[in-house]
């Protein structure tokens, strides 16, 4: 997400797909590289701050790698 500074209602949409569908096939996404204020408050806006869990948006690729560790390291 490096290169996306600001996020519309069809990019939120296309991320609620997405995030639904992994939901449904039990896979954990994570945002890497979300630097970007206006595309955390759209995150928000559209709850998928919480559906996605804050955890699980980062603003690195090492802690977006690092992040999925700890995911796999719990099972």
């Amino acid at each position: 997400m490096r290169h996306v500074p600001v996020m519309d209602a069809t990019g939120a949409r296309t991320l609620e797909e997405v995030e639904h569908e992994c939901q449904h096939q039990g896979i954990k996404l994570i945002l890497a590289e979300v630097r970007s204020e206006e595309v955390i408050q759209e995150l928000a806006r559209y709850r998928l701050l919480f559906r996605i869990g804050k955890a699980n948006i980062t603003t690195t690729m090492d802690d977006a790698l690092h992040r999925a560790g700890e995911i796999l390291g719990e099972k």
